[in-house]
């Protein structure tokens, strides 16, 4: 099974559109993830989450750091959480994350407006996905 993903030369970025939920959250919202292997988990930008409604108070905060463009902070973790995109053919896949990160606000509000959402290697693994990258082609899908 191939998902499609979309190849950014502009950036060298490969990103997946996709429906995004969870436990807390009434109704799906559009999100496109960065596919990024260097990301550990799954992390929703700060834009993103804003957007989504997410509500930090009810949030955790997670007790490892993560890394970003910003530096090294603490994210809110959210729970239950659904990605539902489509292969080659059209069909609806389904996944379920046990949690992903979500940024805060940070001190730079111009960092906020640029840091995507992240595709980590908690998805890939969990789902048992490869990515497959050909940037001379433009073409990128997760394959299972």
């Amino acid at each position: 099974m191939l998902v499609p993903a979309v190849v950014s030369l502009a950036r060298d970025k490969v990103l997946l559109p996709c429906l995004f939920t969870a436990q807390s959250l009434t109704e799906y919202s559009e999100i496109v993830f960065l596919i990024d292997t260097g990301t550990a988990t799954t992390t929703i930008s700060h834009r993103d989450a804003k957007r989504m409604g997410i509500d930090y108070s009810i949030l955790e905060r997670s007790e490892r750091p993560a890394s970003t463009f910003g530096g090294h902070v603490f994210p809110f973790v959210l729970k239950g959480t659904k990605i539902v995109f489509q292969d080659q053919n059209g069909n609806i896949i389904r996944e379920k994350l046990d949690s992903v990160d979500v940024l805060g606000p940070s001190e730079n509000e111009e960092l906020d407006k640029v840091l995507p959402s992240a595709l980590g290697m908690d998805f890939i693994r969990k789902a048992r996905y490869r990515v497959i990258i050909d940037l001379d082609r433009r073409e990128a899908y997760l394959d299972k």
